[in-house]
């Protein structure tokens, strides 16, 4: 994907572009934030595993061959290597098409939500679920979803970055995002590494910093 340049005029955009996305981009930060905190007390005051269970447990009652393959696809494609390696091609591209300050923000979005995932993970140290279908008995701290975070950081990044260059795509390029998001977050649970908090607490976690990275992008 080829990002083309950003006139030194759209660079130094006016103050009121620049004001108005950093006040849009708080306004969504703050919302995102406040609604990990009422998913963080949840967690903390242990008031969310009951219901957890039950709803991990209800996503479970449509397990099929094909939901196996499509739980594993959806994670593999939010892990870290893939959105590492999606984060730095786009930044390359960017950077070849001459838009040093897209290139800028999309190479410190992947670093900067690994940093963010670890730090919330130690902090809580929620334990991961172990119920009969867990594929796998992680090492690592439940809450929130890293592969949540990563989907809605990077894939919500990379798609308001190209929003940019092709405004008439914006929708298209909006609701794959959200797909991605959407089945990386439910094959976590689906796959029972995670209870559906976690997933949300991800998603709001990883919101709240998407908000913050897209307002600094260039204007379109």
């Amino acid at each position: 994907m080829r990002l083309s340049s950003e006139p030194s005029a759209r660079d130094g955009a006016t103050f009121t572009e620049v004001s108005g996305g950093r006040s849009s981009g708080a306004w969504a930060a703050g919302a995102a934030l406040l609604a990990f905190a009422a998913l963080a007390a949840t967690v903390v005051l242990r008031q969310a595993t009951a219901l957890d269970v039950a709803i991990a447990s209800a996503v479970r009652l449509g397990a099929s061959p094909l939901g196996d393959a499509l739980a594993r696809a959806f994670t593999a494609i939010a892990s870290g290597p893939a959105t590492l390696v999606l984060s730095l091609a786009a930044a390359l591209a960017a950077l070849a098409g001459g838009a040093r300050r897209t290139a800028a923000v999309l190479a410190v979005g992947w670093p900067a939500n690994a940093l963010a995932v670890q730090l919330l993970k130690v902090a809580f140290g929620r334990v991961r679920p172990a119920l009969a279908y867990t594929v796998a008995a992680l090492p690592t701290p439940a809450f929130p979803s890293g592969h949540a975070m990563n989907a809605v950081v990077v894939f919500g990044l990379l798609a308001a970055a190209a929003s940019r260059r092709w405004p008439r795509a914006r929708g298209v390029l909006t609701t794959l995002a959200l797909a991605l998001a959407l089945g990386a977050g439910a094959s976590r649970v689906y796959l029972g590494v995670h209870y559906p908090t976690d997933v949300l607490g991800g998603f709001a976690a990883g919101a709240a910093l998407l908000a913050a990275l897209a307002a600094a992008l260039p204007a379109a």
